[in-house]
């Protein structure tokens, strides 16, 4: 996906025990790896985060400068990373009056 500078994502991630049950872990971080380093972001500590039902996290972000961008959700536990989402990030090189 290639996107331009200013584009707001969301990620969403679902966890579930091995018989299939939802669940939320007791952690769910969200990492967004970009040019020019990485930061995370943890539910219930950073905005961003939602947790419409059990076992359900949604993540928005802002992606601000050019460049790749890799985003990874993942829970504690022996849960591993339930998201991922890859993107291109093009500048804007238009002024809009």
């Amino acid at each position: 996906m290639t996107v331009i500078v200013g584009t707001t994502f969301t990620l969403t991630g679902r966890f579930r025990n091995p018989d299939g049950t939802a669940f939320d872990p007791t952690t769910v971080k969200v990492a967004c790896k970009r040019p020019s380093g990485t930061t995370v972001y943890t539910f219930g500590v950073d905005a961003g985060f939602s947790n419409p039902v059990v076992g359900t996290f949604r993540f928005t972000g802002t992606l601000t400068e050019a460049g790749d961008w890799e985003i990874v959700m993942q829970g504690t536990g022996d849960v591993g990373a339930v998201a991922k989402k890859s993107i291109s990030v093009m500048p804007l090189n238009v002024v809009i009056p």
